[in-house]
C-alpha cells in the first residue's frame, strides 16, 4: 500500500510494475506477487506514468523535475528541472526523451543534457507524441490551449492549431497519430482530426459536456 491516491498509470516491463503515487514516491513492484522491489522519493506528487527504455525509468514529478532512474535498483541516474509535471508522461525516441513541464522539453535520454525547449508556456498535463521526426504537443493554460507540431530534432514549430469552437480551448489530451492524421480532444468538448503534415482541420466531433 502506498498510503495515498494513485493518479499515475501502470507500466509493466520485464516482470515488474512501475507506478507513481501522490505520496511523492515512484514504486517498482514484482508483477507476479506485488512485492516491493524498490521505491524512489521525489519532492512532489508523481502523477506522470513511468516510461521504461534501456533499463531506465523516466518519470515526471510535480516538484518540477524529470527523473531518470536505474530500472534494476531505483537509483537516480539524473534529473532535470522542467517546471511542474502533472500528468505528462515522457516519450523516448532516437536517444532523446521528451516531456511537457512548464514548456515542452527535449533532453538527451542517457545524460539528461538539454537539447531544446519550446517557449510556449503550458501546464504539463498532456504527454508528447513522437513519430516520423515530429513531436505533437497539447498545450493548456486556464481557458486557453492549442495543438502544436514541432520538429523532433530542433524544436522548430512546424504548425499550431487552436480549437475554434469557443469557450475553453485547453488541450490536456495526448494526441494519437495514424493514417497521416492527428487526433486529440479539447476542453471545448470536441474531438479534432487534423492533417498531420499541415495542421489543417479535417473534421471535429462534439462529444458532449459533463456537468456536476
Amino acid at each position: 500500500q502506498t498510503g495515498d491516491e494513485i493518479m499515475s498509470c501502470l507500466t509493466v516491463a520485464e516482470g515488474r510494475v512501475y507506478i507513481g503515487s501522490n505520496d511523492e514516491n515512484v514504486y517498482c513492484l514484482n508483477a507476479g506477487t506485488g512485492a516491493l522491489i524498490w521505491k524512489y522519493k521525489t519532492n512532489g506528487g508523481v502523477w506522470s506514468t513511468p516510461t521504461i527504455s534501456d533499463r531506465r525509468v523516466y518519470v515526471g514529478s510535480s516538484d518540477g523535475n524529470l527523473y531518470c532512474l536505474a530500472a534494476p535498483s531505483g537509483s537516480l541516474l539524473w534529473s532535470y528541472s522542467v517546471g511542474a509535471v502533472y500528468q505528462s508522461s515522457p516519450a523516448i525516441a532516437c536517444g532523446r526523451v521528451y516531456i511537457i513541464g512548464r514548456y515542452a522539453y527535449c533532453l538527451n535520454a542517457f545524460t539528461g543534457a538539454y537539447i531544446w525547449s519550446d517557449k510556449v508556456q503550458t501546464d504539463g498535463n498532456a504527454s508528447p507524441m513522437v513519430t516520423d521526426g515530429r513531436v505533437y504537443v497539447g498545450y493548456s493554460l486556464p481557458g486557453w490551449g492549442e495543438e502544436v507540431c514541432l520538429n523532433a530534432s530542433t524544436g522548430e514549430k512546424l504548425w499550431s492549431f487552436t480549437p475554434a469552437a469557443g469557450g475553453n480551448t485547453a488541450v490536456c489530451s495526448t494526441a494519437a497519430v495514424a493514417y497521416g492524421k492527428v487526433y486529440f480532444g479539447s476542453c471545448d468538448n470536441r474531438v479534432y482530426c487534423l492533417d498531420a503534415k499541415t495542421g489543417t482541420m479535417v473534421w471535429s466531433f462534439y462529444a458532449g459536456s459533463y456537468e456536476i
